[in-house]
């Protein structure tokens, strides 16, 4: 997908989907829910190989989203519409052939984003061949009719990578460095020469559910990226951004987008709140991206919401007689039957994500936390039937059942969540991809007041002390990063 023409590698982001098997011509729409999930794959990618391309991918997914779809107030638009006008409708109006043609021209499929051989011949000059090689541009365009049913692409290039770097560089006699800076260097002109165009229109809304998983993507980037040794304070930077960036989205959810007097959510936004109250997804959603703030950041407000939020979901949604969350509400007058959602497709399914979040409360609290943790198992028993008979329909429910069967695990770090010492050992529980692991602070009130057993759990001489437990049993503490690498990581 990184490599083919789904990807915007002008632009950054993803298309919505391929029309073909081999992910070159897409349909040009842009999806904020499919941006928030490619980014959480790469960013466990990355912690599953240690391979930095899923670093890239994610930050990619990142400078899209932060640049194209924020609201300057918080929150991040919908969509952006594959459909625009051709670049030749472009231009100040002032002449009489460029008002024609702004008059007479139509939105096309894909045009912000193709490319004719003579533009990329103009942009970039003496590079155009080294660009043309790499990334398969040719001069009658490189869309096969039989993708194209409406000619909308006929002699146009859809961008997708035809050869690694290396090969690329030894075709053109370069030096593998110089050659990728060269592609990069005609990536930002191109960059520039599209700002040029007719934009595709902005689905403008500020969905709730999809800004939940926006904020999961956020809060985890800033968990797992990490830069190189020598450029730390760029990894702070880095970090901070992505973090603020997931904080301020959370801030505008709770500001426009929360009622609470009575402890729900609204389903969307746009230049004000919409009527409608949300759906079940849409607080589970906002839930699983409030526990990944916390575990980001330590800010125990996200997690006091997150169960506040938990409760009226349970109130709202949950069916008692059978398990698992109902789509609607009960009451709603516009519904004739409740449904439940028992498809994991291009987003998870309410009750998938519920339980996985149920999970994770029921490890933080303890004993207290059983209620959640039945809660939990019935959400993903009521939908045995499906997952036995044809698992690959719920993949995040099968993550849920694993959790379900595992001992709970936690990194419990005491100490003063805004020092060095403190975020260095939170770092090292996010480095690989391995057994999960609730992420955690001693000082974390609303945990202490259920979970008598983290309130023992107190900084070693002064320092950040990590504790790392299993069903509750825990190892020494350890105050240094080497140390605590050697129990989680071996």
């Amino acid at each position: 997908m990184a490599r083919g023409g789904m990807h915007d590698h002008v632009g950054g982001g993803y298309h919505r989907y391929s029309v073909d098997e081999r992910w070159f011509v897409p349909h040009f729409e842009k999806m904020l829910y499919d941006q928030a999930q490619i980014a959480l794959n790469a960013l466990e990618a990355r912690q599953a190989t240690g391979d930095e391309r899923y670093a890239w991918m994610a930050r990619d997914v990142f400078e899209y989203v932060l640049r194209d779809l924020a609201h300057p107030a918080g929150g991040f638009y919908s969509a952006e519409d594959a459909d625009s006008l051709p670049p030749e409708a472009a231009g100040s109006g002032k002449d009489e052939v460029t008002s024609n043609k702004k008059a007479d021209a139509h939105a096309v499929e894909g045009a912000f984003y193709v490319w004719t051989h003579a533009e990329i011949a103009e942009v970039l000059g003496a590079d155009a061949g080294l660009f043309a090689a790499h990334f398969g541009v040719a001069e009658h365009g490189n869309v096969p009719a039989e993708l194209d049913p409406q000619g909308e692409l006929k002699g146009k290039n859809v961008l997708m990578q035809r050869q690694s770097i290396v090969q690329t560089a030894k075709a053109q006699g370069l030096d593998v460095v110089e050659a990728n800076d060269r592609v990069l260097a005609a990536l930002e002109k191109l960059r520039a020469r599209r700002k040029e165009r007719p934009r595709p229109s902005r689905d403008d809304k500020i969905i709730t559910a999809w800004n939940g998983l926006m904020i999961s993507a956020l809060a985890r980037g800033a968990m797992v990226l990490r830069e190189a040794p020598e450029e730390k304070e760029n990894e702070k930077e880095e970090r901070e951004r992505l973090l603020s960036a997931a904080g301020k989205t959370a801030e505008f959810l709770e500001r426009e987008l929360y009622e609470a007097e009575r402890g729900v959510l609204y389903r969307n936004w746009r230049d004000g709140r919409g009527k409608a109250e949300g759906f079940a997804e849409d607080y589970a959603f906002l839930v699983q991206g409030l526990l990944d703030l916390y575990e980001a950041g330590f800010e125990e407000r996200w997690l006091a919401w997150a169960l506040r939020l938990q409760r009226t979901m349970d109130e709202k949604f949950w069916d008692e007689a059978n398990g698992g969350y109902f789509n609607s509400q009960a009451g709603d007058a516009a519904i004739v039957l409740r449904l439940k959602e028992d498809y994991d497709g291009a987003e998870p399914a309410a009750s998938s994500v519920a339980a996985m979040n149920l999970l994770r409360f029921a490890t933080m609290l303890g004993e207290s936390g059983a209620a959640y943790r039945e809660r939990a198992v019935r959400c993903v028993l009521a939908f045995r039937a499906q997952w036995e008979k044809a698992s690959q329909a719920l993949p995040q429910m099968l993550c849920a059942l694993e959790l379900a069967l595992d001992a709970p695990r936690h990194v419990v770090i005491a100490g003063d969540p805004r020092s060095a010492e403190f975020r260095a050992l939170a770092a090292v529980a996010h480095e690989r991809l391995g057994p999960r692991r609730v992420v955690m602070a001693a000082t974390t009130e609303t945990i202490a007041k259920e979970a008598a057993w983290v309130a023992a759990m107190k900084p070693v001489d002064g320092r950040a002390t990590a504790y790392v437990c299993e069903d509750y049993a825990c190892q020494a503490p350890v105050t240094s990063v080497e140390e605590l690498r050697r129990i989680l990581w071996g």
